[in-house]
């Protein structure tokens, strides 16, 4: 059965492809979608799944983030992205950096 979704008419049978890539970036629903924002107050995300689905670990997962990111920040404080050589971010399914150039004292 043909189905439409956002005024786009996609036939029966017809391949289809989620790139996960693009969770979390719809700009009707989150501010600054294209932007990494780890304050975003967002709680409806893709990032853990949703519902019956939701990652049992999400709340480990997170607070050892935030760990990293505090600790570095302590250990490295002058630590910042070099602005000679661009991030890089490469992936269909999933995106995430190739390279991320960074340079302390």
């Amino acid at each position: 059965m043909d189905f439409t979704y956002a005024g786009v008419t996609v036939p029966a049978g017809a391949p289809l492809s989620l790139v996960v890539a693009a969770a979390n970036r719809d700009p009707a629903k989150f501010t600054d979608a294209h932007r990494f924002d780890m304050h975003r107050t967002q709680t409806v995300n893709a990032t853990f799944g949703y519902g019956v689905h939701h990652c049992s670990g999400h709340q480990l997962a997170k607070g050892l983030g935030e760990i990293m990111v505090e600790e570095t920040a302590r250990r490295l404080p002058n630590l910042r992205l070099d602005p000679d050589a661009p991030a890089t971010v490469s992936g269909y399914l999933f995106r995430g950096a190739k390279s991320l150039p960074v340079l302390w004292n």
